[in-house]
Order: structure tokens, then sequence, then C-alpha cells
């Protein structure tokens, strides 16, 4: 399941990596989480700032917007383009194993 299916779902906590053993509060986490969702967006322009970013991160009072759904998502298998990936009368998708 990807992230955003977790985020969707409800059940964003079970991405964190168990490995890190500080304890952070479970809205921290989840700010973290919808914020990643943000910088990875398809378009360039729906991406935020850098300093919006560190706004995000650092002051509890600044609102995080939704992010959209990705067009496609990264798992098991890599999903590749042939062609050029801009042109979307050529950016035909293939699985990659």
């Amino acid at each position: 399941m990807q992230t955003w299916e977790h985020s969707t779902n409800g059940t964003a906590l079970e991405i964190q990596d168990p490995s890190v053993t500080e304890k952070f509060s479970e809205n921290e986490v989840l700010i973290c989480i919808q914020i990643g969702l943000l910088c990875t967006q398809e378009v360039p322009a729906e991406r935020p700032q850098m300093s919006s970013v560190f706004l995000m991160l650092n002051s509890p009072s600044v609102a995080v917007a939704a992010p959209s759904q990705p067009k496609f998502s990264i798992g098991a298998t890599r999903l590749a383009c042939v062609g050029n990936p801009r042109n979307k009368e050529d950016g035909h998708q293939k699985i990659v194993n």
C-alpha cells in the first residue's frame, strides 16, 4: 500500500519507519506525511516553496493544504514512461519489472 492510500484510508501512521525510536506526536507525523505528499506533486507549480515548508513544519497555526492524488505510484514494480513523458500523446506508460 502506498503513502497516498494510507493517507486517505486513515492509516498513515502505519508507514512511520519503525527504526525511528524517538517519540513524536501523531499529529507531527501526519503533518510530515502530508507535507511530503505536497512536495511530490506531479505539477511543480503545485509543490510548496521551501519557505512554506519551513513555516508548515515550525508553525502549528499554519494550515497545511491537502495534496492532490498522485497520477501514479511506484511500489513493488517501477512505472516507466515510453517516449517523452511530457508529451501526453506520446507518454504511454508500461510496467518494468
